[in-house]
């Protein structure tokens, strides 16, 4: 077993830290490092993960970025793996890190792995659909060879619970900085672009899901659209999300009827359509006030700087095979 750090930024975590923490200790092969980055949390987050023995490092709310945050922490690790966790993701059994890090190095061409999510028990229905449909019982580890079988899905990750090689990361640039959503899914695009395969491990799970409101789902969704809209490249090498929505909604109503709830399909059917105005919204933000585009987005804080205004153009068409470079430079972050 490799040496490996775990890294979780957090902000007001409080509720759930206890938890993690508990997660945390109880896990068969335990992690060099436990490395938190704080956004100047106004509860007892940072004193309970200090408790336990993790390093916490603090960064101004509005610095916080999904893609320069997870860049910068990591440059404060030297373990050759890094997994990171969202604040809100409980490990389950002991030997959830084991087995993500077994599978990473089961395969030297696997840069990245990511591990299966199960709904919390109070989920709803809808909720528990989501993780149902996006994270299976069985693993898979999928290359850029099978991009015509899986499109959008073979680039498909999240950091809500994932392990990265240190190298991989280096070679694709780390995460990029200044990234609205989805900075998982660009690295692991990049890795199968250049040859890595991506493993998603069902047997190492955490306790993960999200009750979204209505407007919630428009705001992730915009948010979603921004981000293929700024990447138009995913798009392109790896297939359109829209197909990959529908066949979404249909598991979804299958799902209700299953479950014996009819009386949820007319907020099914609201909130596919809050989805749907949402993401078309993102995709051509450039036409809207950037006030607009902060005030529905989920992530207000990438619109307040003046990267994002002058990202937010872009060409009306990339060429499928161009992969743009990661920016190379350091984050803006301090510790």
């Amino acid at each position: 077993m490799p040496p490996f750090s775990v890294i979780i930024p957090t902000l007001n975590a409080e509720s759930q830290a206890v938890q993690v923490v508990e997660a945390l200790r109880a896990q068969d092969a335990q992690p060099t490092e436990v490395l938190v980055v704080d956004s100047n949390s106004r509860d007892r987050t940072t004193q309970i993960f200090q408790a336990f023995g993790a390093r916490v490092l603090s960064l101004g709310t509005r610095c916080f970025d999904h893609g320069g945050t997870r860049e910068w922490a990591r440059s404060h690790v030297k373990t050759p793996i890094i997994i990171y966790l969202t604040q809100d993701s409980i490990p389950v059994g002991r030997d959830c890190f084991r087995k993500i890090v077994e599978a990473l190095e089961a395969d030297e061409s696997i840069g990245m792995g990511y591990g299966r999510q199960i709904p919390h028990m109070q989920a709803t229905a809808l909720a528990r659909h989501h993780r149902v449909y996006n994270y299976g019982e069985t693993s898979h580890v999928r290359s850029f060879a099978d991009l015509g079988e899986f499109g959008l899905r073979t680039c498909f990750a999240s950091n809500s619970f994932a392990a990265y090689k240190m190298e991989a990361l280096d070679v694709v640039g780390g995460f990029p900085t200044k990234t609205i959503f989805g900075e998982d899914m660009l690295v692991a695009a990049r890795m199968l672009h250049q040859g890595r395969k991506v493993a998603y491990v069902a047997d190492a799970a955490v306790y993960h899901s999200h009750d979204y409101t209505i407007s919630e789902e428009f705001r992730r969704y915009f948010d979603n659209g921004t981000f293929h809209r700024v990447n138009p490249w995913i798009r392109e090498l790896f297939g359109n999300a829209t197909g990959e929505g529908w066949r979404f909604v249909r598991s979804e109503v299958l799902h209700v009827l299953r479950e014996g709830a009819p009386w949820l399909l007319p907020s099914l059917v609201i909130r596919t359509i809050a989805k749907y105005a949402g993401f078309h919204c993102g995709l051509h933000g450039h036409r809207l006030p950037q006030a607009w585009c902060r005030r529905f987005s989920m992530n207000r804080g990438y619109w307040s700087s003046d990267e994002a205004a002058t990202a937010r153009p872009v060409p009306a068409r990339t060429p499928a095979m161009e992969v743009p470079e990661f920016a190379a430079e350091k984050p803006f972050l301090k510790s």
